[in-house]
């Protein structure tokens, strides 16, 4: 007897939730880059290119892991103490020019709230 199969985060991929954190954890926990990561999976069996792998998290994190940003943000603008700081970051692409200036900023108040992050 074969248990269900589990569901995917996207139609026509293998992608579940549990393999889209094994990603996650493995490239913004333990800082592994994205051919590293596909390179492990190939090891034990899964033919995983870095851009498929690429593509699957920035869709989870439009889709999954946005709401949670923006409610994060909602809480976080409401608070008494704000605290900010910023870091200038070079654009790769994104619809600007190559080496562009944008900055990331690091939000945190005083009162135990997450941390979040925003672009400009």
């Amino acid at each position: 007897m074969r248990g269900d199969y589990p569901d995917t985060l996207f139609r026509g991929s293998i992608a579940t939730a549990s393999l889209e954190a094994a990603i996650i954890n493995a490239k913004y926990v333990n800082s592994n880059p994205l051919d590293r990561v596909s390179r492990d999976f190939k090891m034990n069996g899964l033919n995983l290119s870095k851009q498929t792998i690429s593509n699957w998290t920035v869709w989870s994190a439009e889709r999954f892991l946005k709401p949670v940003y923006d409610l994060m943000k909602i809480h976080q603008l409401k608070a008494h103490v704000n605290q900010c700081d910023e870091t200038p970051l070079e654009v790769i692409h994104d619809g600007r020019p190559a080496g562009s200036k944008i900055y990331m900023w690091v939000h945190i108040t005083g009162e135990l709230s997450p941390v979040y992050y925003s672009l400009y």
